[in-house]
């Protein structure tokens, strides 16, 4: 079953777009059951959350999109350790405003996808230790991953959003 996780932000660092997108951000849901394989304009209610938002809300997000393919067996106990420090770190930082992951499918490929005040927030975690650490250690967890990098923007007048690859 997918989850969406919500995180508290940082008082100094809340917009009201911000506390805004975070909180729609808990009806985010796939459209298609082969999300994890779809392009992420496509495997989601997107059109939905920015009709929430209303057409005078404007801000911009970063969206890091992580898609893998676990390996058959490997270390459950230390992937949740790792994936608990990770997150426990992000949490602790500032600019996190959600994390979603969706089940596996039958060939064990799912998504993950964390939501961010900005890229230089989540630039913050990427470049931890911790984070590192998790990094070293993808190889024993997957037999292959993708991460691609997102800025996602609602501009106001619209009821939709951008969203740019980088």
């Amino acid at each position: 079953m997918a989850q969406i996780e919500t995180y508290p932000i940082p008082q100094f660092t809340q917009s009201e777009a911000d506390k805004a997108f975070a909180e729609v951000l808990s009806n985010l849901k796939p459209t298609r059951e082969d999300h994890a394989r779809a392009p992420i304009e496509e495997a989601f209610n997107w059109t939905e959350l920015a009709q929430q938002l209303g057409s005078d809300l404007e801000g911009t997000w970063y969206i890091a999109w992580f898609q893998s393919q676990q390996k058959p067996e490997f270390d459950a106990a230390l992937m949740d350790d790792i994936h608990d420090a990770v997150y426990s770190a992000a949490k602790e930082g500032q600019g996190l405003l959600k994390f979603w992951y969706g089940d596996k499918d039958h060939e064990r490929v799912g998504l993950a996808l964390s939501f961010w005040i900005s890229h230089e927030a989540a630039k913050k975690i990427i470049r931890s230790p911790i984070h590192a650490r998790a990094y070293k250690h993808h190889g024993q967890f997957y037999d292959q991953y993708k991460i691609k990098r997102y800025h996602l923007a609602k501009k106001a007048g619209e009821l939709g959003f951008h969203f740019e690859e980088f």
